[in-house]
């Protein structure tokens, strides 16, 4: 069990820390997904207490998984659409907001998600891994997983800031596959 919440920490700090320092958004997105993959195991680690905690373990690693899958999907399609008109970079999605409405909601409602910011999936995901760490006894994982996800939240709203917050090179409005978006 030890074991597995000292890789749970280790995967959540270095998934995330990498996402920090990443410049180009695909590359962020998949170390968020890396980063996931720590939060689910703090959830795996308190299923080995048994009892009613590791049904809560097992409750917030299933629902965790449904919703970090779900995100994670919805994170790279919109991804992949910006990037098949050339944005790949934070910089490139200066404004991407106003140039390309509906796939920014859609990375918006992901970024949300994945942030933890409440009433989205990723909110009760977290709530769930993190209450069942504190209830198996391993409060400084819950911890660390709560510091990770201040840091999650900090570069996943920089994100946002450059969608929304910046302007983009030019105001030209790029036609949006709607059937894919749909």
């Amino acid at each position: 069990r030890l074991m597995l919440a000292i890789m749970a920490a280790f995967t959540m700090i270095v998934g995330n820390m990498f996402a920090l320092i990443q410049n180009n958004v695909k590359m962020l997105i998949g170390n968020v997904c890396v980063a996931d993959v720590g939060y689910n195991l703090v959830a795996m680690s308190s299923v080995t207490s048994g009892g009613a905690v590791a049904t809560l373990g097992i409750q917030g690693n299933l629902y965790f998984f449904l919703i970090g899958g779900i995100t994670t999907a919805l994170a790279f399609m919109a991804v992949g659409i910006i990037n098949h008109y050339g944005f790949k970079t934070l910089k490139d999605f200066s404004g991407i907001g106003r140039k390309m409405p509906l796939a920014s909601l859609a990375l918006l409602l992901a970024a949300l998600s994945f942030a933890g910011v409440p009433p989205f999936g990723g909110f009760i995901a977290k709530y769930l891994v993190f209450t069942s760490a504190i209830q198996a006894g391993t409060v400084w994982l819950a911890v660390i997983g709560v510091l990770m996800s201040v840091v999650q939240t900090a570069y996943l709203f920089r994100l946002v800031n450059y969608m929304y917050g910046k302007k983009p090179k030019d105001e030209i409005r790029i036609k949006e596959p709607k059937r894919l978006l749909i």
